[in-house]
């Protein structure tokens, strides 16, 4: 019997409620572990010299190799592993030291969830206002509620937070116990693997996209495909699911994860489970001998309970027992167990009897660490199990589903959207059947089949309505040809009829025919010098020489630039060249000699078309034959970027362009009558030519116009109408003149400008001596000298007036002569080298 009586005396005894002689050894022990670890500081700071530190640095710098990258996704799938089993694992194999630091994690990844959460559902979550206000997305959406249930899960974990709710406590019981209640309750905490099933689509989605490119860009290096070929089998092979497939997938993932968790919350809670009362019933046999008992009988239910409950799992399993006044002070302390053995390992069943005056109180601590790891095994077992139950459930029940009718509906998909963005491409369509696909391989040939007739029946010219009512994000079967625009690069021309109010008024009926007449002249040129007929507004037009939409011109500017460095064209180059400089865009230069040349084009031909010659002996015209009526018209050229798209109603559409640009080409026509000069064009156009057609352009002024404060220079090309111009059938040499070589837009611009017969009559007035005079005078005049400036022009339009049908000389020189004589031949104290522009 004394092996089993274990007395302890006084001095080594912890009383509960404290007393000097606990309070003394907690200090000294307390004193002693802070000398350890003061000693262990010590030696690792003298292990840690200076020139272990410089040879630390040299092999971070000459030898490490740290490469670390990860993705938020890939983040939060760690997180969700470490919730999901850190708290068995803790309960499992860690000492009780490290709880504090599995709270600061848990306290981490709830702050990690709860960002994520907010950040989901403000990102991924749209609002709509009709027909009435709802929320589409992420937001109160299946896997929103899931989420929110697995933060709400961790709330217990995390001893702060549920001893300021008032449910601390929950969570021990929940991990350390096996009855029912604690089985569904862990149940609840595996909502949390919901999250895996999401970010595990994601993560296999984001795998399958980059498995594919890499087997295309492997395709390309080897010398099979072309990036083109790559960039249409992306466009048409992309299976990205549709709104059909993505709702039916997440349905079957939604079903699959409330099946798995209905049956783990229902089944432990439906099934009856015995509760284990033997330690109880163990304690309070005891206590009845403590107390009716003699020494005799004590001794004997002591040695009984001893060997039943001596060790669980090779550890004590009664870690401290009391009876009193059986045995004064503790019969069993395992002091090691109790300081390190966690609370919900630990159960403690005391009794307290008073019988004939006298006080039994007998007192049994247990250690469960046994039962406790037992169920944390059992919880990682469950976690692991309802994680594949619920991944295969979700990748099976889909398989068939996604091959069945998903691949084909996202197939269709693919095809309908590749035409909306290009229809006058033609489509790769595999046309092996697959098994079980019938009806969906009828369906694809018949939207090939629509898909063709709709490129024959509509062209080129009816390539955007076709994409804009193709387009997969307008769900209504309403035809619109009212696409939205489309900003673009062009140069654009405004050419107006001068005097057409007085031509209206008098022509009459006939006025049509006059400006058909004039227009066949201008849409010809136009469209034989590489330009566009935009729209006709009666005595004016607007021409278009397209460069190309914003979004073609900034992946050639990236490939070009690529292309120079070696390299292949890179997404961030396309995003660097997203300011276009329409200077680097190849060919422009020649696009732009070809507006101005066309221009000039007009110009001759109107003094040169008998049906326009006509006109000038037209009596309603020319006041009975008293006044010679001549056609004169007036050209502006800019150029910039535009919205293009259709303008008006389903009952009329125009495709037009809407630009400030627009209206600067329309302001340079109207101001081309004020200096005196049929062609005006802007600095931007000038920047674009050819260096051989900047030199035949002049100089006339800086400006700015109504509604910016930008200076512009302003340019024209000097034409000389009233003279006579050859036919085209004269292709042949004079004496009188230069060669009859007409030139097409197949020739070079330099040619041109040099060879052509209409481009060399309408500047051979223009001698280098004027060219000189003039501009010597306006290098004084945006100088502020306008004194010198003066001198210089005025003995530039004497000489222009020298010139037959120039008389009243040059009116650039005139137009700056009166501005400065406006204001008393003095330039302005703020004058910095440009004037507003006074006409629009």
């Amino acid at each position: 019997m004394a092996n089993r009586i274990l007395p302890v005396s006084t001095s080594d005894a912890i009383d509960e409620d404290g007393d000097s002689t606990v309070i003394d050894r907690k200090r000294s022990a307390f004193l002693a572990a802070r000398r350890t670890v003061s000693d262990q500081w010590q030696r690792f700071f003298a292990m840690f010299t200076y020139e272990n530190a410089r040879e630390l640095a040299l092999w971070f710098l000459d030898t490490a190799n740290i490469k670390f990258s990860i993705s938020f996704d890939d983040l939060m799938m760690i997180l969700t592993f470490f919730v999901l089993f850190a708290d068995d694992i803790r309960l499992l194999s860690a000492p009780k030291s490290v709880d504090v630091g599995f709270q600061t994690a848990n306290s981490i990844c709830l702050f990690f969830f709860i960002f994520e959460l907010l950040l989901t559902t403000w990102a991924k979550t749209q609002m709509k206002f009709t027909p009435h206000f709802h929320l589409d997305g992420y937001c109160f959406s299946f896997f929103f509620w899931l989420d929110l249930i697995a933060i709400l899960s961790m709330l217990p974990d995390i001893n702060w937070i549920a001893e300021g709710m008032g449910i601390a406590g929950i969570s021990e019981s929940v991990s350390s116990t096996n009855d029912n209640f604690s089985k569904a309750g862990r149940v609840v905490r595996t909502v949390r693997l919901a999250r895996l099933v999401r970010l595990y689509k994601i993560q296999a989605e984001r795998n399958r996209l980059k498995r594919v490119e890499e087997e295309q860009m492997e395709l390309v290096r080897q010398g099979l495909m072309s990036y083109e070929e790559v960039e249409k089998m992306r466009n048409l092979n992309q299976e990205r699911n549709s709104k059909v497939g993505a709702e039916l997938s997440d349905t079957t993932t939604r079903r699959v994860i409330i099946i798995v968790l209905l049956m783990l919350c229902l089944v432990p809670i439906l099934t009856f489970s015995e509760s284990d009362h033997m330690q109880h019933f163990a304690a309070r046999t005891l206590h009845y001998y403590n107390t009716y008992g003699d020494n005799s009988t004590r001794s004997t239910a002591l040695d009984e309970f001893m060997d039943t409950f001596e060790r669980l799992n090779g550890e004590p399993y009664v870690i401290r027992l009391e009876m009193q006044p059986y045995v004064d002070g503790y019969i069993v302390n395992e002091q090691k167990y109790v300081n390190n053995i966690r609370s919900t390992a630990l159960s403690k069943e005391s009794f307290k009897s008073t019988v004939d005056g006298n006080t039994y109180r007998t007192v049994v601590w247990y250690n469960n660490q046994g039962v406790v790891e037992e169920v944390a095994l059992n919880g990682i077992l469950l976690t692991v199990f309802v994680s594949i139950v619920m991944l295969t459930g979700t990748v099976v029940f889909n398989a068939d589903v996604e091959r069945l009718v998903l691949t084909p509906i996202q197939r269709m998909m693919n095809m309908v959207e590749q035409v909306s963005k290009d229809p006058l491409s033609p489509l790769f369509f595999d046309h092996t059947s697959g098994s079980g696909e019938y009806e969906t391989r009828l369906l694809e040939g018949t939207i090939e089949k629509i898909t063709g007739l709709l490129r024959v029946g509509f062209g080129e010219a009816g390539a955007g309505i076709i994409s804009a009512n193709l387009n997969l994000e307008d769900n209504t079967s309403v035809i619109n040809p009212l696409i939205p625009g489309v900003r673009v690069y062009a140069i654009f021309g405004f050419c107006d009829i001068h005097h057409f109010e007085d031509v209206n008024e008098k022509l009459g009926k006939d006025v049509m025919t006059f400006v058909n007449t004039i227009a066949a002249v201008v849409h010809n040129y136009v469209h034989d010098w590489r330009g566009q007929s935009n729209k006709n507004l009666g005595q004016a037009f607007l021409l278009v020489w397209r460069i190309g939409d914003e979004l073609t011109l900034s992946e050639l500017l990236a490939q070009h630039r690529d292309t120079k460095a070696g390299k292949n064209p890179s997404a961030v180059a396309k995003k660097k060249a997203a300011q276009i400089d329409l200077r680097r865009i190849p060919g422009v230069d020649t696009l732009a000699d070809m507006a101005l040349i066309a221009y000039c084009k007009i110009i001759a031909e109107i003094n040169r078309s008998k049906d326009i010659l006509s006109y000038r002996s037209e009596e309603r015209l020319t006041m009975n034959g008293t006044q010679e009526f001549k056609v004169r018209m007036g050209f502006g050229l800019h150029a910039g970027w535009a919205i293009e798209g259709a303008v008006g109603s389903l009952q009329k559409v125009d495709a037009t362009y809407l630009s400030p640009h627009v209206n600067m080409a329309a302001r340079l026509e109207s101001s081309s009558k004020q200096y005196g000069v049929p062609i005006l064009v802007s600095q931007n156009f000038f920047d674009l030519m050819t260096e051989d057609g900047k030199g035949k352009c002049r100089r006339l002024d800086v400006i700015t116009v109504k509604g910016s404060e930008v200076p512009i220079g302003i340019y024209t090309y000097d034409c000389r109408q009233d003279q006579h111009f050859r036919s085209k059938k004269s292709a042949r040499s004079t004496k009188d003149g230069p060669p009859v070589i007409f030139m097409t837009s197949s020739n070079d611009t330099s040619d041109v400008f040099e060879k052509d017969y209409d481009m060399l009559t309408l500047r051979q007035h223009i001698t280098p001596e004027f060219l000189s005079t003039f501009q010597q005078g306006l290098e004084f005049y945006l100088q502020g000298d306008w004194g010198s400036a003066r001198g210089f022009l005025e003995k530039a339009t004497q000489m222009m007036s020298q010139v037959p049908s120039m008389e009243k000389g040059d009116g650039p020189s005139l137009t700056l002569l009166r501005y400065m004589e406006n204001h008393g031949w003095q330039a302005p104290s703020s004058w910095k080298g440009f004037r507003p522009l006074t006409s629009k």
